[in-house]
């Protein structure tokens, strides 16, 4: 009995944290064990394919030299936070080599420049050497 009464006020608070459009779907689901491993089914692999889709966005996004490099700079430090938020880790030197690599063709001699530094950089810095030579073109 007690476990019945726990179940239903377990089902409940989860049917009452869902919007009218889920709770119509998951209503008639009989326990709060098989409600919860059906919604962590469903939303789970949507998430995996999120994260699958942020490292693709991530890997694969090109710097253009019709934009501010700065501008395009901040977009992929944007795609790098939202790697937290899905538990994901990237080291910091990998993320800086990658935002190097895809600056723009016009950057070159820059891009060369910085691969070859004696010392590693981080993300801070990196920003820091776009935002001058970026000034310098300007």
């Amino acid at each position: 009995m007690k476990w019945e009464n726990e179940d239903y006020i377990c089902r409940g608070h989860i049917l009452n944290g869902m919007s009218d459009s889920l709770f119509d779907i998951y209503q008639n689901v009989e326990s709060a064990k098989t409600l919860w491993e059906s919604l962590e089914s469903k939303y789970m692999t949507e998430d995996a394919s999120a994260t699958k889709f942020l490292v693709s966005s991530f890997m694969n996004y090109k710097m253009a030299d019709t934009r501010p490099v700065m501008e395009q700079y901040h977009e992929m430090l944007r795609i790098l936070g939202q790697y937290t938020q899905h538990n994901l880790m990237m080291d910091e030197a990998i993320s800086v080599a990658v935002i190097i690599d895809k600056l723009p063709l016009s950057w070159k001699e820059f891009r060369h420049s910085l691969k070859h530094k004696k010392e590693e950089l981080n993300l801070v810095q990196l920003g820091s050497h776009l935002r001058i030579e970026e000034g310098f073109r300007n």
